[in-house]
């Protein structure tokens, strides 16, 4: 049997990684976070440190999108498994 995953999005779950990639070159593409999880608010704070990159997030359950398009208005979230999203831009990196 599956197991069942255990919701571990909350701010600053990835502040290490994003302080990381605040050190690297401005990214050309965009920056895709894939699996937000409960809430896109990783993908808010991936835009907050990056106003000047396009940033999409991205979520294979349609009702958490629903629900987080509602609390995060301005994000761009797609709806989808990554690798049957079609019309994707060119990326600079993935979360």
């Amino acid at each position: 049997s599956e197991r069942p995953l255990r919701a571990r999005t909350r701010p600053g779950r990835l502040s290490a990684f994003d302080r990381w990639l605040a050190l690297q070159p401005r990214p050309s593409g965009a920056l895709l976070d894939v699996g937000f999880g409960v809430s896109a608010v990783t993908t808010a704070e991936l835009a907050a440190a990056f106003p000047e990159t396009r940033v999409l997030g991205v979520e294979s359950d349609s009702t958490r999108v629903e629900a987080a398009r509602r609390a995060f208005p301005a994000l761009e979230l797609l709806a989808g498994e990554l690798g049957a999203l079609t019309g994707l831009p060119p990326l600079a990196g993935l979360r």
